[in-house]
């Protein structure tokens, strides 16, 4: 016995859940999804920026090195004064890069190390500068033409004990400047000494 098909087209077309889908409107769906779109976009951003840290991360630590790193050429000329290494961006600064090569060929040049100071002071490294010309002093001589430029980088520095060695050396030098003795004493007064007192401690 065969079954009417028109039977099971009516009991189709009465179900419930076939009742139900045919009753939707078309736009129900369009909240579910807009959601499904932003929750993409977000993801993908979120992708996205990491990809550019990481990349970015990547950048700087491949610089840094350059950043800080001298040339090996001036490694000599840094011990021979008694300095750390200067940044690469100091380094090769004109003003900077050129005496460091004078003093790479001829350690004891008196104006290459002059123009050196000079340049650090300008570029905010005082003590680079005193400790450098104390150092050439040491070794190469010209205490009375180098010397002066040293005690001003320590005073701008409120090392006052470092400048009075200083102006004590430069008195030495030369006991009948009046200039280098008045140092002297104003770098006793700043360290609260008076030169009286130092002198009894002698």
């Amino acid at each position: 016995m065969y079954a009417n098909p028109g039977v099971f087209w009516a009991i189709g077309a009465a179900s419930p859940s076939r009742a139900l889908s045919d009753s939707r409107e078309p736009g129900q769906n369009f909240p579910i999804t807009l959601i499904v779109i932003v929750f993409v976009l977000l993801l993908s951003g979120g992708f996205g920026y990491r990809y550019y840290s990481s990349q970015k991360l990547n950048h700087i630590a491949k610089d840094s090195p350059r950043q800080i790193t001298s040339a090996p050429e001036f490694e000599a000329v840094y011990a021979q004064l008694g300095i750390q290494p200067l940044p690469s961006t100091v380094e090769r600064l004109q003003q900077v890069q050129a005496p460091l090569s004078q003093l790479s060929r001829e350690p004891c040049y008196r104006d290459a190390v002059v123009h050196l100071a000079r340049a650090l002071l300008k570029n905010g490294y005082p003590r680079e500068s005193a400790t450098s010309l104390r150092s050439f002093a040491k070794r190469c001589g010209g205490v009375e033409e180098i010397l002066p430029l040293a005690w001003d980088g320590l005073r701008r520095i409120s090392d006052f004990s470092g400048a009075l060695e200083v102006a004590k050396q430069l008195v030495d030098a030369v006991p009948a400047s009046a200039m280098f003795r008045y140092w002297r004493e104003l770098a006793y007064k700043e360290t609260g000494m008076t030169y009286r007192i130092f002198r009894t401690i002698r």
